[in-house]
């Protein structure tokens, strides 16, 4: 089910997107990042890669619930590689930031 829009799909026309970096004592700082291979541990959310879903999903604060990390804050910028991902399920990407 899509985190923006709250419709169902193929799992082929969503993106998922997980946490890495929890936090464990405040030394590290979580970051959502999109998980091509769907294969990162732990829990992951899931998006169509459009721009209005990725708004939804910000504007109702979603991802934080959705992911189980309190407090986690996520921007439509922080999210834009998202837009790149439907014609590049398969590749790994560029994760860093």
């Amino acid at each position: 089910m899509c985190l923006g829009c709250r419709e169902r799909g193929p799992v082929t026309e969503l993106v998922r997107v997980a946490v890495v970096g929890v936090p464990e004592c405040g030394r590290e700082r979580a970051r959502l990042v999109i998980d091509h291979r769907r294969n990162l541990p732990g829990r992951g959310a899931w998006l169509h890669p459009s721009q209005s879903c990725v708004a939804a999903a910000v504007r109702r604060q979603a991802f934080g619930p959705a992911l189980r990390v309190r407090g986690l804050k996520v921007q439509p910028d922080d999210l834009a590689e998202l837009f790149g991902v439907a014609g590049h399920e398969g590749s790994a990407g560029s994760q860093d930031r």
